[in-house]
């Protein structure tokens, strides 16, 4: 933490029960800036541990496996105290009518202030004889039959307490989480308000994050998406709160992932060298702030082909037709209102005037709607289909 490691092997742990299953239970306050934990005895020892994920009143133990696991210890006011029969040591300097824990070393008679009973009953030579343990004090051997031994039902390995549903799974902050009992509540997806047979989730990525998306029947995970192939890896454009969009039946414009994350806040995309058309920021552009425009290469320009956009975002998606008004080889659409976010630009069938996915013959990857004043896409030399195909730049 940022108070610094403690020495090898680290700080003891108390002794608090033991359970019903003949387990001996410790337990140790966890400092609030302490960022990693390792549980040892001396000897073995677990991996290190996000101290952060390990709540108020919850317990960990070592499975047959190696691995730990986590359930919930319920935590019961004073559960050190002594019983009140108990009595100190005739050797204790304490007076003989404070009652203290039973413990198996007696205090020197030079030095009472030593002798400690549980937290809550630490009796200086001033404390009247009446005083006792707390009538609410339950022994640990008295625990309510709601603590449960973690060989048998750890909460966190409940997956059955999770609803039926889609849920994002994956490397998450370097975190794994790809298997039914790893998957959280927190990390289900919701049905899309504004486009039916969507699904969406609200959540935080970090670079180089890997993710997929499963459906959960409430026992294990059933199907994949995709099944079998790549993960969908978190680039520097995706980094932060951000949302997924997902479609279980899959999208040719999500392509082999069958679904897109849409940052909340625009994340301006690295280009490549901008082409002879850039021009400083500083310098407003002629053309129309509402219009972008595409200038495809030869590939794209084959076969009579048309050429279209796809504006999808938060008001849900539409398509826009491109002309070139003016000969210049340079397609301009208007962008159309609604809070949209990414743009696709689409080569398109000429022989069919609508626009579908069915009628696209090649396309850009999904990209982040430009700032600074750059409305030009130019798709690369060479390029078909390869998602950052091209650049954004100015038109003058």
């Amino acid at each position: 933490g940022s108070n610094g490691d403690p020495e090898w092997p680290g700080k003891a742990m108390t002794k608090v029960e033991t359970n019903e299953y003949g387990q001996d239970v410790y337990s140790i306050e966890i400092p609030a800036d302490m960022d990693n934990i390792i549980f040892n005895n001396g000897t073995a020892q677990t991996d290190d541990l996000d101290a952060t994920e390990i709540a108020d009143g919850w317990g960990a133990y070592v499975a047959d496996d190696g691995t730990v696991k986590y359930y919930q210890y319920e935590v019961v006011e004073n559960t050190t105290a002594a019983p009140a029969t108990t009595a100190a040591p005739a050797t204790t300097a304490a007076p003989a009518t404070t009652q203290a824990a039973t413990t198996t070393t007696d205090a020197p008679e030079t030095t009472p202030a030593t002798t400690v009973a549980p937290a809550t009953t630490v009796a200086p030579e001033t404390t009247p004889a009446t005083t006792v343990a707390p009538a609410t004090t339950v022994a640990p051997e008295t625990a309510p039959a709601t603590t449960v031994a973690p060989e048998t039902t750890p909460t966190t390995d409940a997956p059955e307490k999770l609803s039926e549903g889609y849920y994002l799974v994956g490397s998450l902050n370097g975190k794994s989480c790809w298997t039914a009992d790893t998957i959280t509540a927190d990390r289900k997806l919701k049905e899309n308000p504004g486009l039916a047979g969507e699904y969406m989730l609200d959540y935080t990525f970090y670079l180089n994050d890997a993710v997929k998306v499963v459906y959960f029947d409430g026992t294990d995970i059933k199907t994949w998406y995709n099944d079998g192939g790549e993960n969908y890896g978190i680039g520097e454009n995706k980094v932060g709160e951000g949302t997924v969009y997902f479609r279980p039946e899959g999208n040719d414009l999500w392509s082999y992932f069958y679904f897109t994350i849409q940052p909340k806040e625009p994340v301006t995309e690295e280009t490549t060298t901008a082409p002879e058309t850039t021009v400083p920021e500083t310098t407003a552009p002629e053309a129309d702030s509402n219009t972008l425009y595409l200038k495809p290469n030869s590939n794209w320009t084959q076969a009579g082909a048309r050429f279209a956009m796809y504006f999808f975002g938060s008001s849900g998606n539409k398509w826009v037709d491109m002309k070139d008004s003016d000969g210049d080889g340079i397609y301009e659409g208007t962008i159309p209102t609604g809070s949209w976010t990414h743009v696709i630009f689409c080569r398109m069938n000429p022989s069919s005037t609508t626009n579908n996915w069915d009628n696209k013959w090649n396309q850009t990857g999904d990209l982040t709607l430009p700032t600074g004043g750059n409305n030009l896409y130019t798709i690369n030399s060479g390029q078909w289909d390869s998602g950052q195909n091209g650049s954004w730049s100015v038109k003058k």
